[in-house]
């Protein structure tokens, strides 16, 4: 037994010494706006062509069971069908000013045109002085402005297509650096270090496009959420066995992070970093908060594949403790004989 302490000592503080190298060469992003590529769900426009299912997280054996009417995925977005303004009437054509026909504009007439009669003279026409003209223009107004109100969403839609279309060309070219992610509950907490806004919730997603529709769709990789604890890797005033904990209960939880359970999940656990933690409900925390402040958020983004690694490493060190019996490899780099086998699934980040 005395050899087995020894080793664990010893390849304890291997790990320390690749999580302090890691911790070096890959810092924990702490604010949402330096990753790679960011885009705030919870700022798309009410639409039908971007759908978000309502999701109730449950444990995976419970959603096998309870969940197959929801939908496979987390969004769904479709190319929006554009439109053009309603024709004018023909008295109106010649009285509408430029940019009547764009849905951020608003449209206008003249209040007076001149023009040559037979004679060559040139006369100034009012365009009130036929009652008929403000009449139609005020009809055609009516038609306008409920298509501009339409338009608009319809655009601010493309916005979002064309944002997830450059995002998959992104993926294609360079899918082997990163990690395509949602994240929910914003932190955002003042330190000295670095303040941090960013989620703490986070998924790892995937995705798809399907041309034929053409539609993009964010669907759950094949992983389960995580707690983003490397975020308080230098932050001395939270203790570690506390972020531990809290992120057990989360991932045996089976939770997700868009879930409406998750609101009492990041309550808990704002409350657990400090007493004068305050939770916002559903709505993003203030930049700059001078104490722990969480508010929901919904955000999709690009990761580093190296910053999973601390997290990983973290796991490994924190399993070392309950450990009986490690492998023969492990126990010859650390000069301690051996005793049987170590579930390398931990440590499959090593390679």
């Amino acid at each position: 037994m005395p050899d087995l302490q020894i080793a664990k000592q010893r390849i304890k503080q291997i790990f320390e010494y690749l999580k302090a190298l890691n911790e070096h060469r890959n810092p924990s992003v702490r604010q949402i706006r330096e990753q790679p590529w960011s885009l705030w769900l919870d700022d798309f426009p009410r639409h039908s062509s971007i759908e978000f299912p309502k999701r109730v997280a449950l444990p995976p054996e419970k959603e096998i069971e309870e969940s197959g009417n929801e939908p496979a995925y987390v969004l769904r977005v479709r190319r929006p069908k554009l439109t053009t303004a309603p024709t004018p009437p023909d008295e109106l054509r010649d009285w509408l000013l430029a940019g009547w026909d764009d849905p951020f504009k608003n449209a206008d007439v003249a209040e007076s045109r001149n023009i040559s009669d037979a004679n060559g003279e040139t006369q100034t026409i009012r365009f009130t002085d036929d009652p008929d003209r403000p009449t139609a223009f005020a009809g055609w107004q009516q038609k306008r402005d409920a298509w501009k109100e339409a338009e608009l969403l319809a655009r601010a839609a493309m916005v979002v297509f064309d944002k997830l279309y450059s995002l998959h060309g992104t993926i294609e070219r360079e899918g082997e650096r990163f990690d395509l992610v949602v994240g929910d509950g914003i932190l955002s907490w003042q330190q000295q270090e670095g303040n941090i806004y960013h989620p703490i919730l986070l998924q790892r997603v995937q995705l798809t496009f399907d041309p034929k529709k053409p539609e993009f769709r964010i669907v759950d990789a094949d992983v389960g959420s995580e707690l983003y604890t490397g975020l308080f890797q230098s932050v001395a005033d939270v203790d570690p066995r506390v972020l531990r904990l809290q992120r057990e209960e989360y991932e045996e939880g089976g939770y997700h992070p868009f879930g409406q359970e998750c609101s009492g999940v990041l309550e808990g656990f704002v409350n657990q970093l400090s007493a004068q933690g305050t939770f916002v409900g559903q709505k993003r925390p203030p930049i700059g908060a001078i104490r722990p402040t969480v508010g929901r958020g919904a955000v999709l983004f690009l990761r580093s594949r190296t910053k999973g690694f601390g997290t990983a490493i973290q796991r490994v060190i924190e399993s070392i403790e309950d450990r009986d019996d490690f492998c023969d490899a492990f126990q010859n780099i650390v000069g301690c004989g051996h005793t049987n086998a170590l579930d390398l699934n931990q440590a499959h980040f090593f390679w």
